[in-house]
């Protein structure tokens, strides 16, 4: 048995390879802690941000709070609690500052969860506040990808996908094999959940049921993060709204890296590279018929450069059919 300072203890068993197998038991250790004051008051008052960081999983959670009263505090801890538990994970030791209201005591004890308090001033005793700075420069680092004129007071609506993509790049603790988000929720599918640049400029595509006859097809929106509930779908906040919306078709509008396309150099370089290859291929070209069509010459022209598509077979319908 090997115990460390964490309280994380270990059982070593040599198996018929000779090889040393290690587990690792649960520390079942949970922290947290709140952030700073955000420079701006979101749209809907949150000025704060809850971190709480299990140790087994290594996942970091993050929750908006409007102020560090009580009953937000609660909110939040009860929120993030109750997302581990209902992916198995309880707790039994949880770590927090000296401040601790006797409200949220009761609300922890009654989880089955025994309080630790770190000593005063000395807040390293408390992992939450390298859990804070990490989740401070993943959440920066997004917010520098937004668009210029993203309207910094939805802030807060860019969270959840900031969390989601922290703990992707996570390693579990006690499954390294696995990241801290797939340990919680289960392997990510990108293909079923697209993720973009949180804050991109986007068109949301309205439908038919939802504009009248000549109002506009789509309306302006930001993305802010993907729609986790829904098939190839993604969340935007809607300006004209004030809402955040669910859609399925949108026009992205990046101010950073452009929607990739083909430029008059890319065609350039194309042309000249089938030149090239035209030249270096020995074998009798047909000369052009007299008086040729267009779709002719442009068909001729694909063959030599061995790239035309089969022609399709011409259908012919009775005479009654039409």
């Amino acid at each position: 048995v090997i115990s460390n300072n964490d309280n994380t203890t270990a059982t070593t068993a040599t198996v018929t390879t000779g090889y040393t197998r290690l587990t690792v038991l649960p520390a079942e250790k949970s922290y947290s802690d709140q952030t700073g004051r955000f420079p701006k008051r979101s749209s809907r008052g949150y000025q704060y941000i809850f971190i709480f960081y299990d140790y087994d999983s290594n996942a970091i959670l993050a929750e908006p709070i409007k102020s560090r009263s009580s009953s937000e505090l609660i909110a939040a801890w009860t929120k993030c609690h109750n997302t581990l538990t209902s992916r198995g994970i309880k707790p039994k030791l949880h770590v927090l500052d000296n401040e601790l209201s006797d409200d949220m005591r009761q609300v922890i004890l009654a989880t089955d969860t025994t309080i630790q308090r770190v000593p005063p001033h000395n807040h390293r005793r408390n992992a939450a506040e390298r859990a804070i700075q990490t989740f401070k420069n993943h959440f920066i680092a997004g917010l520098a990808t937004a668009d210029p004129k993203f309207p910094v007071r939805e802030w807060d609506r860019l969270i959840p996908q900031a969390v989601l993509t922290l703990n992707i790049m996570r390693e579990c603790r006690i499954n390294p094999k696995l990241s801290a988000y797939a340990y919680l929720f289960g392997q990510f599918d990108f293909n079923a959940t697209p993720l973009a640049p949180p804050g991109t400029r986007v068109i949301a595509h309205e439908k038919p049921q939802q504009r009248a006859t000549w109002d506009p097809h789509g309306v302006n929106g930001w993305y802010v993060g993907p729609a986790l509930e829904h098939y190839r779908c993604i969340t935007c906040y809607i300006p004209s709204t004030g809402k955040e919306r669910v859609v399925d078709t949108v026009q992205w509008f990046p101010h950073v890296v452009p929607i990739p396309a083909a430029s008059t150099d890319d065609y350039l370089r194309q042309a000249v590279a089938d030149i090239i290859a035209l030249l270096n291929t020995r074998q009798q070209h047909p000369t052009l018929a007299v008086n040729p069509t267009t779709e002719q010459i442009v068909r001729q022209v694909a063959e030599l450069l061995q790239r035309a598509t089969p022609h399709p077979p011409t259908i012919s319908l009775p005479a009654n059919t039409i």
